[in-house]
């Protein structure tokens, strides 16, 4: 199936070629000709129709409509409800200004009401699968009740034809959590979310978010102690949730996204690795599922985190480790320069093990980003020199114009790691002894200016 998602107001879905698809009720199927497309959209069974790509034919258009209930029209996006159980060959024929016409049909059934439609990997029937479908899956784990007629995972249209009987709070039935089919809710059925993650296939209802009370709630963050990252360096920064004055109670599951810049982190250098011992599981992490999307489309780090045992737990500190690399040679950011950076979580979803809401409050990681590269004034450059270098430790920053203020080293992982200021000087001595060997970054401020260069301790 090959389709374009185009989002507005209200969702919009444009297919092209051939293509399956449904409703909340509803089925269809539809054969495209040419370079015409139809997009529809359902709520949950009145669609829109309207015909795109129409660059062979001249405008103004006109449009013959054909419903096959009796029904027809020559509005160019005409809006249309069915009902009953029928098959109805819904066809549009339109007529260019100079000559010249399209045709296209799309076949609708329209079933009985009773039987639902399972997606796999959209657990709450929301319209999309996402991070969020883990917290249903980890309300309704260990559940089980009659299997599917079609088992699998693929992302295409499964009748329900023996719901389970248990439902989640939004009246979604249990049988929707059994992804695979198989007839039990199980780890497993985690691979439908993964392999169908951010899927579309009818109207997507918004997920709920947590409130945010300040003072009240507990908070979510980045733990970076440093005021400063540098360009080309690796960093391991300690995801938060929940502290001692403000801890989480009744904790099952929590939805989150990581928004960055492309712009100073290398997209593809994202994960998390989530700390197996972390308050959150009282196994080792074996009670615990956990999913991670990289959106990089959106610049959006997607993750999820759900208990499996339907107790819920209190705590905080440390859930997992986000791993990023930053961009080296920044474009537009200036040797010696630093400029702003913002890391802002967004879209939280905290929940207890009933998947009633519960309140946190997500903090922006803000901070600078410093260019390594070396000053490529010839004035600077050729009055700033560090020796010897490499080293054991000694280094010695020698100026003849200007006067050395300040000196920052930062070790690899971008971590600062001697922060020492001078009376103005023009030879200053460094004394690391103690610094393992490895390559450094030093961050030299004069009266005038700054120089970032790299140093080598053997």
């Amino acid at each position: 199936m090959h389709y374009k998602v185009m989002t507005n107001k209200l969702m919009k879905y444009i297919f092209w070629i051939c293509l399956f698809g449904f409703s909340a009720t509803n089925l269809f199927s539809q054969t495209v000709c040419g370079d015409i497309s139809v997009s529809f959209f359902n709520s949950p069974d009145t669609y829109q129709f309207e015909v795109t790509n129409l660059d062979s034919l001249s405008p103004p258009y006109t449009y013959f409509w054909d419903f096959d209930n009796g029904v027809s029209t020559n509005q160019p996006s005409p809006i249309q409800s069915f009902s009953g159980t029928d098959t109805l060959d819904v066809c549009v024929t339109v007529l260019g200004f100079l000559g010249g016409s399209c045709s296209d049909c799309i076949t609708i059934f329209v079933p009985a009401s009773g039987p639902e439609i399972v997606w796999p990997g959209d657990i709450n029937n929301n319209g999309i699968a996402n991070n969020v479908d883990l917290l249903y899956l980890g309300n309704a784990f260990q559940s089980n009740g009659p299997p599917r007629q079609m088992m699998g995972i693929e992302w295409e249209p499964n009748l329900l034809q023996q719901p389970w009987g248990t439902t989640f709070p939004n009246g979604t039935d249990f049988a929707f959590a059994d992804c695979d089919g198989n007839s039990i809710v199980n780890a497993m059925d985690l691979d439908a979310i993964s392999a169908n993650y951010n899927e579309v296939h009818s109207f997507v209802s918004p997920d709920s978010l947590s409130p945010a009370t300040p003072g009240f709630d507990p908070p979510l963050f980045l733990a970076f102690a440093q005021d400063s990252v540098l360009e080309g360096t690796a960093y391991q920064i300690p995801i938060i949730l929940g502290e001692q004055q403000l801890p989480v109670d009744d904790f099952y599951g929590i939805t989150f996204s990581i928004d960055y810049d492309t712009t100073f982190i290398d997209a593809s250098s994202i994960f998390i690795v989530w700390d197996q011992t972390a308050w959150v599981s009282q196994i080792n992490f074996s009670d615990i599922l956990t999913i991670e999307h990289n959106n990089i489309e959106e610049s959006k780090f997607e993750l999820g985190l759900t208990r499996t045992d339907h107790t819920p737990i209190s705590g905080f500190g440390e859930i997992g480790t986000l791993h990023i690399i930053m961009e080296d040679n920044i474009s537009g950011l200036q040797p010696g320069q630093q400029v702003p950076m913002q890391v802002k979580i967004d879209e939280v979803l905290m929940v207890d093990e009933n998947l009633d809401v519960l309140g946190v409050v997500p903090s922006d990681w803000v901070t600078n980003v410093v260019s390594t590269s070396i000053i490529e004034v010839p004035e600077l450059n050729e009055t700033i020199t560090v020796f010897p270098n490499p080293s054991n430790g000694q280094f010695y920053i020698e100026t003849e114009k200007f006067m050395v203020e300040e000196v920052q080293m930062f070790n690899s992982l971008g971590q600062l790691m001697v922060n020492q200021y001078f009376e103005p000087t023009r030879l200053a001595h460094l004394n690391l002894p103690a610094l393992a060997p490895g390559v450094y970054y030093l961050k030299i401020k004069t009266d005038k200016n700054q120089v970032a260069t790299k140093v080598v301790i053997r």
